[in-house]
């Protein structure tokens, strides 16, 4: 093959082998953004989920437990 002809025929399968790389790059771009998307609302719920247990663990009604070998103080 013409050295010329040899050239010009790798140029062109390497420009095919960059269009097919993008191509699978798009593909799997969109692929995770559209399971980011699905995931999304799950994520918020699970996100206000802790934040409410958090809150409602910090403001609890009973008085914390005491720790071992601490006796209650006695009020008179």
């Amino acid at each position: 093959m013409n050295p010329i002809i040899a050239r010009e025929v790798a140029r062109a399968l390497i420009a095919d082998w960059q269009r097919q790389d993008e191509r699978d790059r798009m593909t799997a771009r969109l692929a995770r953004k559209e399971q980011a998307r699905h995931l999304a609302p799950r994520r918020r719920v699970t996100a206000v989920a802790r934040r409410v247990l958090a809150v409602l663990g910090t403001c609890s009604l009973r008085p914390p437990p005491s720790q071992s070998g601490q006796e209650p103080k006695a009020t008179s």
